[in-house]
This record gives structure tokens, sequence and C-alpha cells, in this order.
């Protein structure tokens, strides 16, 4: 029964967690609960099922996390229900202004929306030249997609183009698809399937499907319920895919045999990072106090940098530096508890959820244009998603911030020079 009762638990925790989102504004255009949906069912809920009575069996260590996990998840849905009363903070991030028509403003979006994408992807092209490999075609894969090895010296060649570059086109391409919905364009249409190819070589499979998905989400929860629903289907059956894959090549998982549950569940691993992560934590238990909060702030492997510190603990403090890895994705209770104990599993998703309901009543003012909406959803999911995950604040969010803050912010002030 008691194993029983920590799967209960355990999967209540991770619904409150992903999907409470949903009661700050209900209704399909609330898109903020539709994406976690595979990951919840294969990385958590299939593990769990299956792999349950594993974990409780081998010593506490899943007890513990089924009552974080759980505990956070209430705290993350009363700062969700608490932040629907709060006074919605407007920080002046409106994509039009009166004076210029929702015509005029598409038009302008477009020609800037086509030039940044034109100069993300020829300086993906000059960085593939200069480093002198593409991850996808290079000798070892995995470790050229993390830069480790006899990589690495070559990607710090051009880092910052590589990573501005690559940082850009994800966000670029779900309003440029959306833009393409309302009014096909040619040359557009055609530098986004070159901005995916190039992705594609990059073989970070979330950057390469995460803008297509976001923009095809935003257009079915606007076209109507029944769209949505086949949209959540057929996202679902490509992350179970796209898991596998990772699987495949990542770890060279056999598959004479076709792809089986095994290889979707090694491309999914949260579960079993965080309780790996969690079992080595409690060995020496030492608090980081909120470092791993900003350290994501500090350029290079800075020791408290959120990805560096996960794999620094589950490998015993050894270098890392060969790992081909970016890093364990662990759920705010856990980063609360990292930091400040069982305090932290409730005050971290509490904060978190007040901030991620606030998100919602900001975007929900531009739920009648597509095109506003899709802005407002990108800019927003960068802007407020900086503190929503405040636990985990990077600097890579600083350069996306700041070309959607110009995508905004330029046709306005053309636009009203043209007027006056």
């Amino acid at each position: 029964m008691d194993e029983i009762k920590c799967d209960l638990m355990l999967l209540t925790g991770i619904f409150l967690l992903k999907f409470s989102v949903f009661f700050s504004w209900m209704s399909r255009k609330n898109i903020l609960w539709i994406g976690p949906i595979p990951s919840v069912l294969v990385s958590f809920f299939i593990p769990v099922i299956i792999f349950g009575n594993y974990f409780y069996s081998i010593d506490n260590v899943y007890e513990v996390y089924s009552y974080m996990i759980f505990f956070g998840g209430v705290s993350f849905l009363i700062g969700i229900l608490l932040g629907r009363y709060i006074p919605m903070i407007s920080f002046g991030l409106y994509p039009t202004a009166s004076y210029i028509s929702s015509s005029q403003y598409t038009n302008m979006l477009r020609k800037y929306v086509l030039y940044l994408l034109v100069i993300s992807c020829v300086g993906m092209i000059i960085s593939f030249i200069i480093m002198g490999f593409v991850p996808m075609f290079a000798a070892d894969p995995l470790n050229a997609k993390f830069f480790r090895g006899e990589y690495h010296d070559k990607y710090m060649r051009i880092a910052i183009l590589y990573r501005l570059s690559s940082q850009l086109i994800p966000i670029l391409i779900p309003i440029s698809i959306v833009l393409l919905y309302k009014k096909f364009n040619l040359i557009l249409s055609f530098w986004v399937f070159i901005s995916l190819i190039v992705l594609a070589l990059t073989l970070q499979r979330v950057s390469f499907a995460s803008g297509v998905l976001s923009a095809l989400m935003i257009i079915s929860a606007f076209k109507g319920r029944m769209y949505l629903v086949v949209y959540i289907f057929i996202y679902i059956l490509i992350f179970i895919f796209g898991s596998a894959l990772s699987a495949i090549l990542g770890i060279g998982v056999n598959m004479t045999g076709g792809i089986d549950l095994r290889a979707i569940l090694l491309g999914a691993p949260d579960l079993f990072d965080q309780l790996t992560f969690l079992r080595k934590f409690l060995v020496e238990k030492e608090y980081t106090y909120g470092m791993t909060f900003w350290g994501g702030l500090v350029p290079g492997a800075y020791q408290w940098n959120p990805s560096v510190y996960t794999l620094h603990v589950v490998n015993d403090g050894a270098d890392i530096n060969g790992l081909a890895s970016g890093g364990l994705r662990l759920l705010s209770p856990v980063w609360g508890f990292v930091s400040f104990g069982y305090v932290g599993v409730v005050l971290v998703p509490f904060f978190s959820g007040i901030v991620s309901s606030i998100y919602v009543k900001m975007i929900r003012k531009y739920s009648n244009d597509i095109i506003k909406y899709t802005i407002m959803v990108t800019y927003y999911n960068i802007f407020i998603g900086f503190f929503i995950n405040f636990y985990t604040m990077s600097m890579y969010s600083l350069p996306n911030m700041m070309f959607l803050f110009f995508l905004i912010y330029s046709n306005n002030l053309i636009m009203k020079k043209k007027i006056n």
C-alpha cells in the first residue's frame, strides 16, 4: 500500500506542477498546459506505472521524492490560484501602439522577421565553416552536439556567433509560421525551411521541434477544439519518436526489433535522473542557499551553473569536461530542496506559480489576434519565463529578450515616424 501511495502522490504532484496553469485561464487558448503533456506521459507516468515497485524497493529516496513533488505541486497550485487575484503588472511590452493598424504592423513584422532569420541562418553556416565540423556529420555526433572533447576548442573560436544564431532561430520560427498561416510568402517560407535544416544539423531536437510545434499549437487553439485534440495526439507521437531517436543516437540502443519502450524511456530519463541526483545529494546534503538560482548567469562552466552543478553531484565531483551532457532537468521542488531544504520544496514552486499566473493574465489580453498572441506568447515565454524559472536563470535568455524587444518596438518607432 505504501508503494501505491507513493506512486499516487508522485503522479498527483507532477500533474499539479505541469497542468495547474490551466486553472489561471480555463480556455483552449491557454496553451501553456499543453506543452508538458508528452513529457509527463513518457518521462513520469509510464516509468512510475512500470518501475514504481522497483524504485520503491531500492531505498527510501523514491518515497522522499514523492512527498517533495506532491507538496511542491500543491504549493504551485496555491500560487497559481493566488496569482489570479494579484493586479496585473504592466511592462509596457505591447506589440502595437494605437496609431498603428494591424495590417501595417504585420507587414513590418514580416520584413524584420525575414531579415533576422536570414542573418541567423548565415551566422550558423559561418559557424559550421569556422568550426570545421557539423554535429550531425561529425565522427562522434554526441560529443560534437555538446562540444565536448576535441570539439570544444573548435567551438570556442566562434562560440558567440553560434550561440546567438542558434538561440534566435527557434524564437523566430513560430512567429514566421504564424505569419505564413495568415498570408503565404515564398521567400519567408524558403528561409523557414533553411532554418529548420540548420537546426537539424545541430542535433538539438528541442530547438528544432519547439518552434514548429509552438506555432502549430497556437494555430490549432485558434481554429477550434477538435483541431487542438488532433494536434495533442500528433504531438505525443512526435515526442515518443523523438525520445526513441535520442536514445538510439545517444547511447546506441540496439533497435533491430524496432522502436521499443526501453528506447523511448531512455530518451526521456527525467525521473531516473532526478532519483539518481537526489540519491547522491542526500549523502552529503550540502544546501546551495540559492547559488544555483543565478549561477546560470555567469559565463563558462561556473560551478553553480545548474547544468554543471547537477553533473558534479551525480558524478561525485569528478571532472565533467568530457561528459556529453547538458545537465539534468530537475523539477522546482527539487531545486527548492537543494537550496533551502524542505522549506524550499514549498516556497520555490509557490513563487513560481504566482509568476506563472501573472504571465497567463498578460498573454490573455491578446487572445483575439493570432499574430499579436504569438508575439506575446513568444516574448513573455522568454521574459517572464526567466522569472518563472527563477531557480535556474540562464544568461542565454538575455539575447532573446533583446531581439524580441527589437521586433516589437522597432515597428512602433518606425510607424510613428511615418505618421508624424
